[in-house]
């Protein structure tokens, strides 16, 4: 199994991921791929070639770049082209291709991105579509679950345990703007499921999915938890209101559908969470 990615949050996803199926060799694919004090196998875009795949082979991809911008994944293209054509290939994408969420958006619902990080994540799901093998894309929500992580939770965490601790912590967004927030080992445990499963059935129609916990938490609520149990102070910057994502909800039924899922995270999940990390 190769697993292409780019960015801490996928990364942290297809490390989770690749632990939980033993039963493939994880090749990392990635341009910055260390967490930590683990080492991993990393293979730069320039040695994809070496590598001979046979035809059971099965990708996870995730980039951070849209593939039409010059990036590591511009640069690589045709070795991924190559690598993955007539082969099963899952995507992990990202929640932000809905843009902004009345109600709890459905794989049905529309793809409306509002910002440059939703669009490519778009851009990237139709090039999968054209050029891979495609078994599943998976819409991932808003991750949280290590401090060395970018989402908002995690960086509270992070400037916690930093240097700059006794300053405030500015959030970018508006208190009342509404997240669906869901734990790294959630959905790196079900993405390992979905992949498995598409992996053993191979001639099985594309699943699209989003993982995700269907809960509405605004930032202020996370700022209160966090300010609680760590004593920080927030501030909340005035971004742009064009590309700044007001609602972000996911509907998980497809989800639990699938997988006979009974017990999705919860609020108490993200406050244990937080609680544990500032203990």
């Amino acid at each position: 199994m190769l697993f292409l990615g780019v960015g801490p949050i996928v990364n942290q996803i297809i490390l989770k991921t690749s632990s939980l199926l033993p039963e493939y060799e994880m090749i990392a694919f990635s341009s910055n791929l260390s967490i930590g004090k683990t080492s991993y196998p990393i293979l730069s875009y320039n040695r994809l070639s070496e590598i001979q795949f046979d035809d059971s082979a099965v990708f996870v991809v995730g980039w951070r770049e849209s593939p039409s911008e010059h990036s590591i994944f511009a640069e690589s293209r045709e070795l991924v082209l190559e690598a993955t054509a007539h082969r099963p290939t899952f995507l992990i994408s990202s929640a932000s291709v809905y843009g902004n969420t009345t109600n709890p958006a459905t794989e049905l619902s529309p793809a409306s991105p509002i910002n440059a990080h939703g669009r490519s994540r778009l851009d990237l799901e139709k090039w999968a579509r054209r050029h891979t093998q495609v078994r599943g894309i998976f819409r991932v929500a808003n991750v949280y679950g290590d401090f060395q992580l970018p989402g908002i939770v995690d960086k509270i965490i992070g400037h916690m345990k930093s240097s700059q601790k006794d300053s405030d912590f500015e959030i970018q967004g508006a208190p009342e703007h509404v997240r669906d927030f869901v734990p790294l080992n959630f959905v790196s445990q079900v993405i390992s499921e979905l992949v498995w499963h598409g992996a053993k059935n191979p001639s099985a129609d594309e699943v699209l999915v989003n993982v995700s916990s269907g809960l509405a938490t605004t930032l202020a609520d996370v700022a209160e938890l966090a300010k609680k149990f760590s004593g920080l102070s927030f501030k909340f910057s005035n971004l742009d209101p064009s590309e700044v994502i007001a609602k972000n909800i996911l509907s998980p039924l497809k989800l639990q559908e699938l997988l006979g899922i009974r017990q999705l995270p919860t609020h108490r999940d993200l406050e244990a969470y937080l609680k544990y990390s500032f203990e």
